[in-house]
């Protein structure tokens, strides 16, 4: 259903309006030319006028100020009439509710059906109107009710109306006053203009000098490097790196710039490896106790200037390299130099030593070393390689050192590749002696002791004080050597001796021998026990007699063998002193006891030296003379076992029990000798009973003490002496 079209309703030609509004002047006689008589329109609803009133309402609310004062009660009105206007009119009883829907229409065919169909015209047109009237009574009805709020709004938009003029006004003014303002920020704005301008060409002037410094920068570069200026030229790379990357960045004139400039830092870095390689390898400034003891008063000698020029060589490269994290890198550089100067030092000295006017190859030097020349020739010879050497290690110590000097080499990972380079080269030098040694190890097992233990104090002494310098990393490969070819010549010097004491003891007379001096002083020195190693005692100094050898005050008459076995003894001690060999000496030891013990029982008490040495027969002097070196061994036992001790570990000292079966074994054989003298007195009682018994015992001329007894006694004093 369109809505109809009315005329402009006039508030003041309404007069139902008018009297309904409690705020209107005083009624007034109005002429019939005032009046205007109402528009002509179809009854309507309450939400009609709501839909009518609505928009000039929302009109009013948009235009208002958020600041106005009015705007809160025009708002409260408008809600109050839009919650009105929205809620459902309440439908008179007295009318049809068809009247009040919203598809109403007069022609409708429901109209005259409510009115009734034998309704005539005029009575319908009757009722008609009167349902507009009751319709008419619920509208006045319902505009009472709200007329307050009706007229407020119709208040508070005359207000507005008020404050939108005034607006307007302050509008005008404003842009009156802009457009006086224009003019001067117009003329203020040539300033920063100008500014901006004066800016852009001072970044063009500093442009165009990076350039020029730019263009200079490879000149400069090479002359730096040529006076190994290598931390300036770096310096000088960097920065000029960081003006292609920033101002001159993306200019054409400098495209190939960065890749030459990457090619410059590699090439620094490679001169700086080199040099760093090449003046480490040359001789460090020595420093003798002269300059040690000098005064600090003192002018600074010719050492303190190599010193300190070594130092300003030698940092500048140091920093450079740390500073391009190449420092690990010219270590394993200068680690492989190191190693083959190790190599090449050790063939000029040995070629030098075995040819001193035409050194030959190394071939010919090596094996007039290994094969022909003797031993001390080859401790000679060792000596200046361990010079050589040491020289060599003291030059990557004083390096060591240097980096750790330096605040910048306080890395852990720089550190510890150069103590790794310490211990590698320290190694490889070892391994040059030790590779020497092993192609001697035959000569070397048929060293003397003396010759032997030179050699090999000359090469521990050396590995340790390798050990020292590579901050005690054992050596893998000299001390094993060295261990090893100890054990060999332990062997051939353990087999010399029990073949030599076999055979000593296969050709003994079993008689007295003569004692000189030099067995007794054996004789003290193994008497004498020795607790510390470190710390060897005084030997005891007894009495010398040629009659025998003199222990405690008790002199032990001996054969040739014994002597023999004491300075046999005596040399196994002296190994033991020399080499770390305590557990495998005191087996060969044992072994040597008990070949002496063993054989002496089988040439003496089994009569073997009957069938060696062609004697008639073993005579009790041959007994005591065999008790007699049994008990020297029993009496030098003790300290000896002793001094063994002092030589082993701790975990090994429960191989002492073998020299307890060594002293139980001597005692049982000794024991068996004074059984055997027992048998042998036994029997001569037995021969001297029957000349008693055979005597005139009434016979007044018969001496006394009778000769049966006197032989007796003497047989008695002889055996006595004899043990």
């Amino acid at each position: 259903m369109t809505t109809p079209s009315f005329q402009q309703f006039v508030l003041g030609q309404s007069l139902t309006s008018v009297c309904l509004d409690p705020r209107a002047p005083p009624p007034q006689i109005w002429t019939t030319s005032e009046l205007t008589p109402p528009p002509s329109h179809p009854p309507s609803s309450s939400s009609l006028l709501s839909d009518l009133l609505s928009p000039s309402i929302k009109q009013y609310l948009g235009t208002r100020s958020p600041s106005s004062s009015s705007s809160s009660t025009l708002s409260s009105s408008s809600s109050t009439i839009s919650s009105s206007s929205s809620s459902t009119v309440p439908a008179s009883p007295k009318v049809p509710l068809v009247f009040y829907e919203n598809t109403f229409s007069v022609e409708a065919e429901l109209v005259y059906a409510l009115s009734g169909e034998a309704m005539s015209p005029s009575l319908h047109a009757h009722k008609l109107a009167h349902y507009l009237d009751e319709i008419e009574v619920d509208l006045h009805q319902q505009l009472t009710q709200r007329r307050d709020s009706f007229f407020e709004a119709l208040t508070n938009m005359q207000g507005l109306h008020e404050e939108v003029h005034a607006s307007c006004d302050h509008i005008s003014h404003l842009r009156n006053g802009l457009t006086q303002s224009q003019d001067m920020v117009t003329s203020g704005l040539r300033v920063p203009s100008l500014w901006l301008k004066r800016d852009r060409l001072q970044q063009l002037h500093g442009r165009l000098l990076d350039i020029a410094q730019v263009r200079q920068t490879q000149p400069t570069i090479q002359v730096l490097l040529s006076r190994g200026e290598y931390d300036t030229a770096l310096d000088l790379i960097q920065e000029t790196q960081a003006r292609l990357a920033g101002p001159l960045l993306g200019l054409l004139c400098f495209k190939h710039m960065s890749g030459q400039l990457k090619e410059m830092v590699l090439l620094v870095e490679k001169m700086m490896q080199s040099e760093f390689v090449q003046f480490a390898l040359a001789p460090p400034p020595s420093s003798s106790s002269s300059s040690s003891s000098s005064s600090p008063s003192s002018p600074p000698t010719e050492e303190d200037k190599e010193k300190d020029e070594f130092k300003e060589r030698m940092l500048p490269l140091l920093q450079g390299l740390i500073r391009q994290n190449q420092l690990k890198s010219a270590l394993e550089e200068y680690r492989s130099a190191l190693v083959r100067e190790a190599k090449s030092q050790t063939r000029r000295v040995v070629s030098h030593c075995v040819s001193p006017t035409s050194p030959g190859t190394w071939s010919d030097s090596k094996y007039k070393l290994t094969k022909q020349s003797n031993s001390e020739f080859l401790v000679e010879t060792l000596a200046k390689v361990f010079e050589a050497m040491t020289t060599l290690l003291a030059r990557v110590t004083t390096v060591y050192d240097m980096l750790c000097s330096l605040p910048e080499g306080g890395a852990q990972q720089v550190l510890a590749a150069a103590k790794e380079l310490c211990g590698v080269v320290g190694e490889e030098v070892q391994n040059r002696i030790a590779h020497l040694l092993r192609a001697r190890t035959e000569q070397h097992a048929r060293l003397g002791i003396v010759e032997f233990s030179a050699l090999y104090h000359t090469c521990s002494d050396f590995a340790k004080k390798v050990e020292g310098i590579v901050d005690g990393r054992p050596s893998s490969s000299l001390l094993p050597t060295l261990q090893l070819q100890a054990q060999h010549f332990l062997e051939g010097f353990h087999a010399n001796r029990i073949s030599s004491l076999a055979l000593i003891l296969d050709n003994e007379d079993w008689s007295q021998a003569r004692v000189v001096s030099e067995f007794q002083d054996i004789a003290n020195i193994l008497s004498t026990p020795v607790v510390d190693a470190d710390k060897p005692t005084t030997p005891a100094s007894d009495s010398h007699s040629e009659e025998g050898i003199i222990v405690g005050g008790e002199c032990f008459k001996v054969v040739n063998t014994a002597l023999m076995l004491l300075k046999m003894l005596a040399e196994y001690l002296q190994c033991l002193r020399a080499f770390p060999l305590g557990p495998d000496l005191l087996h060969r030891l044992v072994e040597l006891f008990q070949l002496f013990n063993t054989r002496t029982c089988e040439l003496v008490l089994g009569a073997g030296a009957r069938q060696l040495m062609k004697l008639k027969t073993i005579t009790a002097k041959h007994l005591g003379l065999a008790s007699q070196c049994l008990s020297l061994v029993l009496r030098l036992l003790p300290a000896i076992k002793v001094t063994i001790a002092s030589s082993l570990p701790q975990k090994h000292l429960t191989l002492l029990a073998e020299m307890d079966r060594v002293q139980q074994s001597y005692t049982t054989h000794r024991e068996d000798i004074f059984s055997k003298f027992v048998v042998i007195m036994k029997e001569r009682i037995q021969v001297h009973g029957r000349s008693l018994a055979t005597l005139e015992w009434k016979d007044d001329q018969l001496p006394s003490p009778s000769p049966p007894m006197s032989l007796l006694v003497k047989d008695i004093v002889t055996l006595h002496r004899l043990l």
